[in-house]
């Protein structure tokens, strides 16, 4: 069996404390939801922000410095760095606090807390909890994916016609002579459903 580096070493401890942080800040999430939230409005009135978004941001900020000290960050909501460039970080964290805001206002049980890690530009692992149902779907870098710790696999399913279809599309993006919405009408009537439970 080959040694395992320092570096994978460094980066699994990374990736097993991510997912109890991930954990920690949707325990807090589970408590807010049917409590009173303040919802401001950013661009347009489809694109909100509550309290939540912002204190589940900065908790996860500060644990992920600290995880990582020096590592470059870019947060959804305030934008914590604004280069998009990683080859110029050794490390870089993106977050997602609250993937799904509008379905959390609405309290419609699709949203999410989501973490990536990239080494310079390559992906070192990703973790998301889909909150409501407390399910942690991670995956590492040559090491699979999994749905609270149980792998996941592609389905067996080869036909477009037996399949179900699912998307998720921005709401400014949705207009009938946009690309996707286009792309999407040409899969009707071609599979058994298509369904639009996503955090957009």
């Amino acid at each position: 069996m080959p040694l395992l580096t320092r570096e994978k070493v460094i980066n699994f401890q990374v990736y097993s404390r991510a997912k109890e942080l991930i954990q920690q800040a949707g325990d807090a999430v589970r408590s807010e939801v049917f409590q009173r939230e303040t919802i401001e409005t950013k661009e347009s009135f489809t694109d909100l922000v509550t309290n939540v978004d912002q204190e589940v941001e900065t908790f996860l900020i500060k644990k992920l410095r600290h995880l990582i000290p020096g590592s470059h960050l870019i947060a959804e909501k305030s934008n914590a760095t604004i280069s998009l460039d990683f080859s110029k970080f050794e490390y870089t964290w993106v977050i997602d606090p609250i993937d799904g805001t509008m379905n959390f206002i609405h309290q419609f049980p699709k949203f999410a807390i989501s973490i990536a890690l990239y080494n310079y530009n390559e992906i070192v692992f990703g973790v998301t909890l889909d909150i409501p149902n407390n399910i942690l779907y991670a995956a590492r870098r040559g090491q699979g994916a999994f749905m609270n710790d149980i792998p996941l696999t592609v389905s067996s399913v080869h036909s477009l016609k037996d399949s179900l279809i699912a998307y998720g599309l921005p709401t400014n993006e949705w207009n009938q002579n946009s690309h996707f919405s286009n792309m999407l009408h040409s899969f009707f009537g071609k599979s058994h459903v298509i369904r639009n439970t996503g955090s957009t």
